[in-house]
């Protein structure tokens, strides 16, 4: 799959729960914490009512995305069964009362 040079993020809220969509960032760009910066400037924004995060992170190009997330304190859904191969899983984390914020326009 080719997804370009533009990073970007796609994100839901479905009642208390927010999703992570998408997150892409190309190859060129990694490893300098612009996705961090992303997940984390996003995070501040979402609504008070939502108590969790999750997501299922899959390999896109070849690059494993667990340990970007477990750094971002998300951990393995152990209520979710297998539902593909050992290079995705779904993820989640609770959302706590201090990362939120209002961000200013």
């Amino acid at each position: 799959m080719q997804l370009g040079a533009v990073p970007f993020l796609a994100t839901r809220v479905e009642g208390d729960t927010a999703w992570v969509s998408v997150i892409y960032v190309p190859r060129t760009m990694r490893r300098r914490g612009l996705g961090r910066r992303m997940i984390e400037r996003w995070a501040h924004t979402i609504p008070d009512e939502v108590k969790e995060i999750r997501l299922l992170a899959a390999e896109i190009d070849g690059d494993s995305p667990f340990a970007f997330w477990e750094s971002l304190g998300f951990r393995a859904d152990p209520f979710e069964p297998d539902l593909c191969d050992p290079t995705c899983a779904y993820m989640r984390r609770s959302v706590a009362g201090t990362e939120r914020r209002r961000v200013r326009a």
